[in-house]
């Protein structure tokens, strides 16, 4: 008993070293190719209820360390995703059990299992990608660079080859005092992988730049528990006092971004109640006031903000009002509304059975509406895809927005309910990954980080300090790896 919970709490541990955690912000990347391995060797040893047993301990231990900050976010909730991803892991570990009775051909059932269980926790509704092996390798461009090629999953697949042939090869050569050729083909096979991923890893390339767009990337660093329409004015002075300091420095700035819902007042449909039906209210004066100051620029702005009940980022052009006219004028807009929601926090899940329940809590602001397709902004000649939130950690959402034509990707977040620079870190691990993907650069702009520039390549290539209140000006080279 005492070598499987050793076993079972020392990959747990690995796993979360591995990733960005508190104690290496950036993680231990080379512990991703062993943080398997010691489970794997108790797994065959175990009775099918004893592997299930110890699949629950790894599952909700491994979570708990490595999603601590979920607590921060609520207690109930942090321990139903660690609980939930026990039962996971329970049924992987039977599986493994069922699987080790094949011997000499186990391992490959294991690469398999292992493979599928990580690419199955992504999808769907409830996907999760956190925690993804292939996302601990995000700062080795030598290894991330082919999955311009391979897409996140062709790592993945690697790291878990590399985790289970070692395992195969130490367990048979300590039975049998030799190798055997099922092993031996698997390792060259992993061999081969490998070669080429370093391969394409030294000689993959970019095109050359198109163009250069001068953004201004704005990080307020508002506490996202704090509400109210005074809190909400006093944000958005925030963000306009950063604004015309970033300005002020760099007066040629294109575009400036505002994170995530920043901006939480929906402006567009509070200014449109005013000229429609004469309501003036305080919602209605925050937007009279952003309008005002946005039509004042030279600059678009990209925010965060609520549109019609839909986690949205809206793109605006200023016009210019007519000369000693003191009438607001509607910049020109357009919207991109969050298509994957964050079950339970942003979506109700049994909105099907609870008609009724779901519409009150969208009306009342608990849920948000799911955005009816993806859609690109465009500023000039440049599409502009807008993942917002987790929207920058599934492959398919960057994969859609390649094939309509982005050449650019903005992200809006907030993670900073978490108050921990390793929820930002493993955000930031996993979105660097949606540029690599579709060779495309991203910017972020994050509430309290991470805010940076991120090259076609997933290279993190200027970032601000996170929880401070700042602003990144970057000159984003727009073009595309091949």
């Amino acid at each position: 008993m005492v070598q499987v919970v050793a076993s079972v709490l020392l990959s747990a541990f690995l796993k979360f070293l591995s990733h960005p955690n508190f104690i290496f912000k950036n993680g231990l990347f080379l512990l991703a190719w062993f943080y398997y391995v010691p489970f794997l060797f108790i797994v065959p040893k175990l009775s099918l209820k004893k592997s299930a047993l110890a699949g629950f301990a790894y599952g909700f231990v491994s979570y708990f360390l490595f999603c601590f900050w979920l607590i921060r976010y609520d207690v109930f909730s942090a321990f139903g995703v660690y609980a939930l991803f026990g039962v996971y892991w329970a049924v992987i570990f039977a599986l493994l059990q069922i699987f080790s009775k094949t011997r000499k051909y186990a391992f490959i059932f294991n690469i398999l299992i292992l493979f599928f269980a990580e690419f199955l926790f992504t999808k769907g509704y409830f996907a999760f990608g956190y925690g993804v092996s292939a996302y601990t390798q995000w700062k080795i461009p030598v290894l991330t660079r082919a999955v311009r090629y391979t897409k996140i999953w062709g790592l993945d697949f690697l790291i878990i080859f590399f985790n289970c042939i070692v395992v195969a090869n130490i367990s048979y050569v300590l039975k049998y005092r030799r190798f055997n050729f099922v092993q031996i083909g698997g390792t060259l096979f992993f061999a081969v992988l490998f070669i080429q991923h370093i391969f394409i890893g030294f000689f993959a390339e970019e095109t050359e730049t198109s163009s250069t767009l001068k953004t201004v990337l704005i990080q307020n660093n508002a506490d996202p528990r704090k509400d109210g329409i005074e809190q909400y004015k006093k944000e958005i002075e925030s963000l306009k006092r950063l604004t015309d300091k970033a300005l002020m420095q760099y007066p040629d700035t294109q575009i400036v971004v505002w994170p995530e819902t920043s901006v939480v007042v929906d402006v567009v449909s509070a200014f449109d109640k005013k000229l429609r039906f004469g309501r003036e209210n305080e919602r209605s004066e925050i937007a009279v006031d952003l309008f005002d100051y946005i039509n004042s620029k030279k600059c678009d702005f990209i925010l965060g903000t609520s549109f019609k009940n839909y986690n949205s980022a809206l793109l605006f052009s200023p016009i210019k009002p007519i000369v000693n006219s003191r009438q607001t004028v509607l910049p020109n807009w357009q919207v991109y509304k969050k298509n994957h929601l964050v079950p339970f926090s942003e979506d109700f899940p049994l909105k099907g059975f609870f008609p009724e329940y779901y519409q009150q809590s969208v009306r009342s602001g608990r849920y948000w509406l799911e955005g009816e397709k993806m859609k690109l902004l465009k500023f000039k000649e440049i599409l502009i895809g807008t993942p917002i939130c987790f929207e920058d950690t599934f492959s398919e959402i960057g994969e859609k927005m390649a094939k309509m034509g982005a050449d650019l990707f903005i992200s809006l977040s907030n993670d900073s309910w978490s108050y921990s620079r390793a929820c930002q870190m493993q955000h930031l691990a996993a979105a660097s990954f949606f540029s690599m993907e579709n060779g495309i650069p991203m910017i972020r702009s994050a509430n309290s980080g991470q805010t940076c520039y991120i090259d076609g390549f997933g290279r993190v290539r200027e970032m601000i300090k996170p929880f401070s209140e700042n602003f990144l000006y970057c000159e984003v080279e727009i073009n595309k790896v091949k």
